[in-house]
């Protein structure tokens, strides 16, 4: 009787180690120094910035770099879109927080939720930052990962983790079916709104000491 609850418990173990291993990004290097989130996201121009033609299906888009973009910062929520191209091309939306908004204490109590594309916050006294600051402090990143493992990468990262996010600031413009699509990226941290989003080509992931390219 027990022979055979004992053989289905030995499958579902591998079949959940299988997955856990597949699903793990791969270390690409390291780098021992601790990730600090007290300065703004480092945005520079680009001289000759080459698109990056994306081809998934019926879609068949151009990413225009317009910056090069660093931020090192913490997360603050996370969410997985999967419906239309929008899922297909930009998997996951993450808030990230920098200076007071990457401080534990300050944001634990800043609760956050994320839909359509957009996150809105509500401010309490044990918040300790105002809606302005948080405004300027904080921000909607539609994440386009430019490998497999950087996707993984992502996947695994937990509230409060700090990480370092390295890439471009792209915009979007191509076709998917008969729709014509042009999506812009924000290029300012001041911003709000319906177009204060970053939407960031990710070429690596900084989590801890491990780098995921």
């Amino acid at each position: 009787m027990w022979k055979p609850i004992l053989i289905i418990l030995v499958i579902f173990a591998v079949l959940g180690y299988g997955y856990i291993y597949l699903n793990k990004p791969t270390v690409s290097s390291t780098d021992l120094s601790a990730i600090v989130t007290n300065s703004r996201p480092l945005q520079s121009s680009l001289v000759h910035g080459l698109p990056i033609n994306v081809v998934i299906g019926d879609l068949d888009v151009s990413l225009e770099p317009v910056a090069r973009y660093k931020i090192s910062a913490m997360l603050l929520e996370k969410k997985r879109y999967v419906d239309g191209w929008e899922g297909k091309l930009v998997p996951y939306d993450i808030v990230l927080g920098w200076r007071d908004a990457s401080v534990l204490e300050n944001v634990e109590n800043l609760p956050i939720t994320q839909s359509v594309r957009h996150y809105q916050f509500t401010v309490s006294p044990a918040t300790n930052m105002t809606s302005n600051y948080i405004d300027n402090h904080t921000s909607n990143n539609h994440i386009i990962p430019a490998t497999k493992n950087v996707l993984k990468a992502i996947k695994s990262i937990k509230i409060y983790d700090k990480i370092t996010l390295d890439g471009y600031l792209v915009d979007i413009t191509g076709i998917f079916k008969s729709e014509k699509i042009n999506w812009l990226t924000s290029k300012t941290r001041n911003d709000t709104g319906v177009k204060a989003s970053e939407i960031i080509y990710v070429k690596s992931v900084k989590i801890g000491e491990n780098i995921y390219k």
